[in-house]
């Protein structure tokens, strides 16, 4: 269908329980769930965006054109990143004064950086 400027597929508004699915080769490739739930690889995503690669060793790629980072953002602001420059890579927070990065193993801090430099193990 096509509403103004934007083509728009999926299920209606009667539909309240099924997924949007696209299919290819026999076999589901991305969901939409009903919730808003995004499957890569799954029929039944268990969050915002649920990536599932089960055919191992193939690796989930991120390609970026530019600045490589990847951003994680709470409340619409910057808070976290990756960052990958030549063959280094950066991670850590910005915009945010009190945030530490935190090291964990068997969900127990294991080492403890914090917004001062300081760093605790």
């Amino acid at each position: 269908m096509v509403n103004g400027d934007d083509m728009v597929m999926g299920t209606n508004t009667v539909n309240t329980t099924g997924s949007f699915i696209i299919r290819n080769n026999g076999a589901n490739r991305l969901t939409v769930t009903n919730n808003g739930y995004v499957g890569i690889g799954t029929t039944s995503p268990q969050a915002d965006l649920h990536i599932e690669n089960s055919i191992l060793p193939n690796p989930i790629t991120i390609n970026t054109v530019g600045q490589r980072f990847i951003q994680f953002q709470r409340s619409g602001l910057p808070r976290t990143y990756f960052k990958f420059e030549n063959d280094d890579i950066s991670m850590g927070t910005y915009d945010n004064t009190s945030g530490r990065v935190i090291f964990e193993t068997e969900e127990a801090d294991r080492m403890i950086i914090h917004a001062n430099g300081k760093i605790s193990i």
